[in-house]
């Protein structure tokens, strides 16, 4: 949610494709659990790993630059706070699936990547952009510019998504066209090992 992916490179722009993308992952999703985490210059987690896709669409609606006041990409952090997440069974399939314009400000994010492949999850990397880029909206016809005035062009890095892939063990996907992405994604996902699992829900009432 880093005012990058305002950029509207592709079409509305690159957090309401990655919006989609994710409503539609969910939409498909029937006896998996999924969790929700929001980075930007931090990560925090918006929902923990559940069966609960109600309260995932609820807060995949309320994304928006805002969410996290600490602007930048860490992606590093992002892939840590999202694999602690994770259960420790081995025998269940694990995938992270990392939407990204892959402007990483930080280093850390391929290390962070090898670790999770050793914790049996695979990343799953869902690039958004162009290399060509554009301007980061800011309202009223504005755009982010630096520190001489310039307007700052933000650029979909292909490379760094490219390095995560592959040390997590995963796919790269570059998102053009929702739907053929969303199929490359479910088709990898579906050869995971799956498990059966049981889950109790209860509501407590004051």
């Amino acid at each position: 949610v880093s005012n990058s992916m305002l950029c509207e490179d592709i079409s509305p722009n690159r957090l309401g494709k990655s919006k989609m993308i994710v409503s539609k992952l969910i939409d498909q999703l029937d006896e998996d659990k999924l969790g929700l985490v929001a980075f930007a210059g931090t990560s925090i987690t918006l929902l923990p790993i559940s069966s609960d896709f109600v309260s995932a669409k609820m807060f995949l609606d309320q994304l928006n630059p805002k969410t996290i006041s600490l602007q930048g990409t860490d992606l590093g952090d992002a892939i840590q706070k999202s694999i602690a997440g994770f259960t420790q069974n081995t025998a269940t399939g694990k995938a992270l699936i990392l939407i990204t314009d892959a402007e990483d400000n930080e280093q850390n994010a391929i290390e962070a990547a090898k670790m999770a492949k050793e914790m049996g999850v695979r990343i799953f990397v869902l690039s958004v952009g162009t290399p060509q880029g554009g301007p980061i909206p800011l309202g009223n016809n504005q755009f982010k510019k630096d520190m001489d005035g310039n307007v700052v062009t933000t650029k979909l890095n292909e490379s760094v998504g490219k390095q995560i892939a592959q040390a997590g063990n995963g796919v790269y996907i570059h998102v053009d066209r929702t739907d053929e992405a969303q199929s490359m994604l479910e088709t990898e996902i579906a050869k995971m090992q799956k498990e059966d699992f049981t889950t109790s829900m209860y509501s407590e009432y004051d």
